[in-house]
């Protein structure tokens, strides 16, 4: 399973020409706040899903390698646990900025990540 994230994220890492630091935050919000909705117009749910477990498996990458952390899996959903208590969903994040318009919502995770792990060093 870890794997195909790692795979997943490479791809999309790839495709965008970015790297895994926070200013590919910032174009993974852009692409999803303008690109994602104008593909899911002509696009299946199953495509969709694609994309957002491809950007999930990004942001879940960078997390990863800006903070520490290590994939898992939680009743059969993927997400990243950082240091002692902090466990995330990238994918779910995605999600929810993409079908509920939360503005910037992938910038708040990773600023709310950003802030626990330096209040737990």
């Amino acid at each position: 399973m870890v794997t195909e994230y790692l795979e997943l994220a490479e791809k999309f890492r790839t495709l965008f020409n970015l790297d895994y630091g926070e200013f590919s935050i910032n174009a993974l919000n852009d692409i999803i706040d303008n690109d994602l909705a104008d593909f899911s117009k002509n696009s299946t749910q199953e495509q969709v899903d694609f994309l957002v477990a491809l950007m999930g498996s990004f942001l879940g990458e960078c997390i990863i390698k800006s903070f520490g952390g290590k994939w898992i899996t939680i009743d059969k959903m993927p997400a990243v646990h950082i240091k002692l208590t902090l466990i995330v969903f990238p994918g779910e994040t995605v999600y929810k900025q993409y079908t509920d318009g939360f503005k910037n919502s992938i910038q708040e995770l990773w600023d709310l990540i950003d802030l626990r792990t330096q209040c737990q060093n």
